[in-house]
């Protein structure tokens, strides 16, 4: 039976070890109240990982397609459209398939013309040629802010099975901390409160980085570059986490409202996914 790699344990450590604080910080209520499911979410993400790691590629990829497909159906469900943009809803479906396939390929250069040349261009056109009614720029900005973000970026999942081995589960183990810092101190977002957010974005930068510079080895890196690389997966999720406010607030959804229930989708898994390409664009150049 083959050994589980250290950086294996290392992450289902953490989860373990998360589960009582999440527990008890959940009861406090205030932004700590989603804690509970937001270590759900990462369990959940950890095990997807793993599988897409460690799995053969035609059920690896299957599973990331089935998760793509279902997050983009919740997405269009929490951001409701007009009836005639079925169609280029309908598109963003198609487009799963369309990505992981460069994915599987381990082509970028594939999965750009699939996406950003392809089906970005081509969704503006089916939006446009229904019956003329309001609201078509805040349709298309709907639609293709989910086309970029659960089909675009979450395809970069797909692509990370093509680098050095365990980078996937290194991107997971350096973004979970991360996430979790700017949760408990502060988030980026606009308004009059600067020192908790900027303390938060620091504090997930540095313990990003300090982990990636730790378990850079396990996955074939040196210590710098783990140490960029978690880097670069904390101002991801700071990013992420900046957007899906903003999100929230165009839906007219507060802060704590996005904590919980359904709405609670989007403020766990953008911000993790929103820092996949920059994570993996990274590793791909260093290792190259």
């Amino acid at each position: 039976m083959p050994a589980i790699p250290r950086i294996d344990l290392v992450l289902a450590s953490l989860l373990l070890l998360l589960a009582p604080v999440a527990a008890v910080l959940g009861r406090r209520g205030g932004r700590f109240r989603g804690l509970t499911g937001w270590l759900w979410a990462w369990t959940q993400f950890s095990v997807l990982v793993v599988a897409l790691s460690r799995a053969m590629p035609a059920i690896s990829f299957t599973l990331l397609g089935i998760v793509m497909f279902v997050a983009l159906k919740q997405y269009y469900f929490l951001t409701p459209l007009r009836p005639q943009d079925r169609w280029a809803i309908f598109l963003s479906y198609v487009s799963v398939p369309l990505a992981l396939w460069p994915a599987w390929a381990g082509s970028f250069t594939l999965l750009s013309g699939a996406t950003v040349v392809g089906l970005f261009l081509l969704i503006p056109v089916l939006l446009s040629i229904s019956p003329r009614q309001p609201g078509l720029l805040d349709s298309l900005g709907r639609v293709l802010l989910g086309e970029f973000v659960f089909v675009f970026c979450a395809a970069h999942f797909g692509l990370m099975t093509q680098l050095p081995s365990v980078c996937l589960e290194l991107f997971a183990i350096v973004a979970l901390p991360a996430d979790l810092a700017q949760r408990l101190i502060g988030r980026m977002r606009p308004g009059t409160e600067r020192v908790r957010p900027l303390l938060g974005l620091v504090v997930s930068a540095a313990i990003a980085a300090a982990t990636g510079y730790l378990l850079a080895g396990d996955a074939g890196l040196i210590g710098i570059h783990g140490a960029g690389a978690g880097l670069l997966a904390a101002l991801g999720t700071a990013a992420g986490s900046l957007v899906c406010d903003a999100v929230a607030q165009d839906l007219d959804r507060s802060p704590g409202d996005a904590l919980l229930g359904r709405a609670a989708f989007l403020d766990r898994t953008l911000p993790l996914i929103y820092a996949a390409p920059a994570f993996y664009h990274y590793v791909r150049t260093i290792t190259s």
